[in-house]
Protein backbone atom coordinates (compact mmCIF):
# COMPACT_ATOMS: atom_id res chain seq x y z
CA UNK A 1 0.00 0.00 0.00
CA UNK A 2 1.48 3.31 -1.20
CA UNK A 3 0.80 6.83 0.90
CA UNK A 4 1.53 9.90 -0.34
CA UNK A 5 2.36 12.72 1.97
CA UNK A 6 3.41 16.05 1.15
CA UNK A 7 7.14 17.21 1.23
CA UNK A 8 6.52 19.58 4.21
CA UNK A 9 5.56 15.72 5.56
CA UNK A 10 8.55 14.40 3.93
CA UNK A 11 10.63 16.42 5.81
CA UNK A 12 9.32 16.50 8.85
CA UNK A 13 9.45 12.48 9.13
CA UNK A 14 13.13 12.92 7.68
CA UNK A 15 14.27 14.94 10.78
CA UNK A 16 12.17 13.08 13.29
CA UNK A 17 13.76 9.46 11.89
CA UNK A 18 17.46 10.80 11.63
CA UNK A 19 16.62 12.23 15.52
CA UNK A 20 15.94 8.98 16.31
CA UNK A 21 19.13 7.39 15.08
CA UNK A 22 21.18 10.27 16.53
CA UNK A 23 19.44 9.17 20.12
CA UNK A 24 20.03 5.53 19.28
CA UNK A 25 23.52 6.38 18.83
CA UNK A 26 23.71 7.86 22.31
CA UNK A 27 22.57 5.03 24.21
CA UNK A 28 24.37 2.69 22.33
CA UNK A 29 27.69 5.06 22.66
CA UNK A 30 26.66 5.03 26.67
CA UNK A 31 25.70 1.18 27.16
CA UNK A 32 29.35 0.50 25.59
CA UNK A 33 30.92 2.70 28.05
CA UNK A 34 28.73 0.92 31.32
CA UNK A 35 29.88 -2.32 29.77
CA UNK A 36 33.35 -1.39 29.49
CA UNK A 37 33.45 0.34 32.88
CA UNK A 38 31.75 -3.05 34.46
CA UNK A 39 34.78 -5.28 32.76
CA UNK A 40 37.61 -3.03 34.23
CA UNK A 41 36.37 -4.09 37.42
CA UNK A 42 35.70 -7.89 37.31
CA UNK A 43 35.86 -9.69 33.58
CA UNK A 44 33.63 -12.70 34.77
CA UNK A 45 30.73 -10.52 35.84
CA UNK A 46 27.74 -11.36 33.34
CA UNK A 47 27.16 -8.40 30.91
CA UNK A 48 24.49 -10.75 28.75
CA UNK A 49 21.79 -7.99 29.52
CA UNK A 50 23.86 -5.20 28.20
CA UNK A 51 24.49 -7.06 24.90
CA UNK A 52 20.93 -8.06 24.95
CA UNK A 53 20.09 -4.40 24.61
CA UNK A 54 22.80 -3.64 22.35
CA UNK A 55 21.01 -6.18 19.73
CA UNK A 56 17.76 -4.78 20.43
CA UNK A 57 19.67 -1.54 19.85
CA UNK A 58 21.11 -2.18 16.45
CA UNK A 59 18.13 -3.92 15.10
CA UNK A 60 15.92 -0.55 15.86
CA UNK A 61 18.87 1.51 14.23
CA UNK A 62 18.91 -0.77 10.77
CA UNK A 63 15.27 -0.56 10.77
CA UNK A 64 15.20 3.65 11.51
CA UNK A 65 17.99 3.27 8.52
CA UNK A 66 15.75 1.37 6.14
CA UNK A 67 12.62 4.17 6.95
CA UNK A 68 14.46 6.66 5.54
CA UNK A 69 16.13 5.34 2.55
CA UNK A 70 12.38 4.39 1.44
CA UNK A 71 11.68 7.52 2.13
CA UNK A 72 13.99 9.38 0.43
CA UNK A 73 14.08 7.26 -2.53
CA UNK A 74 10.28 7.73 -2.55
CA UNK A 75 10.40 11.64 -2.70
CA UNK A 76 11.10 13.72 -5.78
CA UNK A 77 12.73 16.03 -3.88
CA UNK A 78 16.22 16.50 -4.33
CA UNK A 79 16.75 17.96 -1.31
CA UNK A 80 16.02 15.26 1.04
CA UNK A 81 18.41 12.84 -1.00
CA UNK A 82 21.37 15.13 0.08
CA UNK A 83 20.24 15.61 3.53
CA UNK A 84 20.42 11.54 3.62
Amino acid sequence: MEIIITEHQQAFLLKLLQREQQNLDILDKKINSITNDILSVDEDISISGLIDTTAILEERYDHITNLIFKLVTNTPNQQAMENL
